[in-house]
């Protein structure tokens, strides 16, 4: 007879026992640490390499503007697809094209790359948004999820600055801290395979023994 599972967050426990719950904050949290990471250090960046102070904010203003286009127009035209892993890799792989124009050719189109880190960074905020929620049927569950996701996710996103600013102050450039952010990438775009929806249920429940949910390994 198959067990019956029970969910994590489901009466009014809590998601710190659930590793499909982790996962889904530090996905979302390195995610937008490459936000943070460009919005602190891209005008420093900038000047770097010859520019002013308004070109930096001229960058940044440029990104949130497509960071704005990726996240609402991505999930628009992936509306219908119940699978959010071909949308992420996208965005993924538009940012990972991005951040490598930055390591290989900072100067050579510095507009184009920040746009294409923009619309990418907004595109997984928005997806990752919906695939945590998607976890789980009914609108409790999931908002006690997506809290939990964001409360540790933003944790992390806060702190990815200070890792890629200690980079830069130990290594006297950006080039380590670019890499980081490009290897982030990779590993997010390994990850993304994880979140196949059919698994959803299986990964972010817990069975029951004799009545009472068991430990979450």
């Amino acid at each position: 007879r198959q067990e019956a599972a029970k969910l994590a967050g489901a009466t009014g426990g809590h998601w710190f026992g659930t590793r499909r719950a982790w996962l889904l904050a530090l996905y979302f949290g390195l995610i937008n640490g490459g936000y943070t990471s460009m919005v602190a250090w891209l005008p420093a960046y900038h000047i770097e390499h010859g520019g002013s102070a308004q070109g930096g904010a001229d960058l940044v203003g440029l990104m949130t503007i497509f960071q704005v286009a990726g996240a609402l127009g991505l999930p628009l035209l992936l509306r219908r697809w119940a699978d959010r892993r071909p949308g992420l890799w996208l965005a993924l792989a538009i940012q990972l094209v991005g951040f490598l124009g930055l390591l290989l050719a900072p100067t050579l189109a510095s507009g184009l790359w920040v746009a294409m880190i923009g619309f990418g960074l907004g595109a997984c905020f928005s997806q990752s948004l919906t695939l945590t929620l998607e976890h789980l049927k009914t609108p409790a569950e999931a908002g006690s999820l997506a809290a939990f996701v964001q409360g540790i996710g933003f944790i992390i996103t806060g702190m990815v600055p200070y890792v890629t600013g200690w980079l830069r102050d130990m290594s006297g450039d950006f080039q380590a801290s670019w890499t980081l952010l490009t290897v982030t990438v990779v590993a997010m775009l390994l990850v993304t395979t994880w979140f196949n929806p059919r698994g959803y249920a299986a990964a972010i429940a817990r069975p029951l023994v004799a009545g009472k949910a068991a430990p979450v390994n």
